[in-house]
């Protein structure tokens, strides 16, 4: 058996021989990943060698491997973009992947993770991690697959907005805005007498998520107030609203 990487058996060549009779069958071993090999054969005896067979090509390949070790991390409500590799193996590669955060999914054909996570981290912690299984699979069904972790962490809420304020009565003022977080826990309410908020100033947590709306009560009669307020949660504060301003009757 004759093998070569030229079809004219002149580069590489290699010549092995195989005793015994009605040999039909050999199993080479000793390739480069990605090379074209050209086979041949003839059979022997004492007194001459037959005409060679015909020539038979081959790459040689190897299953896939997945050479990425660890995932960039990604933040909640941010657009996250991570690649994940594979070397070997006969392209061209499909990619899945199990466990990934809500938000986030795997381009079958190029293995980049992307898409932005929503709301997947506890109130309580500062980040989440979430254990991927990513599985490669060649155009000869040979698979990889890797444990990868991702780490997503916490961001600040979005900034409310449209706060508005009107008296409900002498004593008492009524607000609304609008709730544009998904990852808040807390609602902070300021209330003062002036825009600055540094006189008559008082601060309301309101706890749960999706607050939207808060009756200010035991307020003075015919008094400007002025508020504003923000979301927040273990991680940070939004930024505030813009100002409402009112003056009770």
């Amino acid at each position: 058996m004759q093998r070569a990487t030229s079809s004219d058996f002149t580069t590489g060549l290699t010549s092995i021989n195989i005793n015994g009779t009605t040999v039909a069958s050999y199993n080479d071993s000793t390739l480069a990943p990605g090379t074209n090999y050209y086979y041949r054969v003839r059979g022997g005896n004492y007194v001459a060698w037959s005409a060679f067979s015909n020539t038979a090509t081959v790459i040689a390949v190897v299953s896939p491997a997945i050479t990425t070790t660890s995932l960039v991390n990604g933040a909640v409500n941010v657009a996250y973009n991570g690649a994940v590799v594979a070397t070997d193996g006969l392209t061209p590669y499909t990619w899945s992947a199990t466990g990934l955060p809500s938000g986030l999914t795997i381009n079958s054909g190029t293995g980049v993770i992307s898409g932005t996570p929503a709301n997947v981290v506890a109130d309580n912690v500062s980040s989440a991690t979430f254990p991927v299984t990513v599985r490669v699979t060649d155009s000869r069904a040979a698979t990889a697959s890797v444990l990868l972790n991702l780490r997503i962490n916490q961001t600040a809420p979005a900034r409310p907005s449209g706060l508005a304020a009107t008296s409900a009565s002498p004593t008492q003022v009524s607000l609304t805005w609008s709730d544009n977080a998904n990852n808040e826990w807390v609602t902070n309410v300021q209330r003062a007498t002036n825009p600055e908020f540094t006189t008559g100033f008082t601060s309301i947590n309101l706890n749960g998520t999706a607050v939207a709306a808060y009756n200010d009560s035991n307020l003075a009669s015919g008094m400007t107030y002025y508020y504003r307020v923000r979301g927040g949660n273990y991680v940070a504060w939004s930024a505030f609203s813009s100002t409402a301003t009112v003056t009770t009757p």
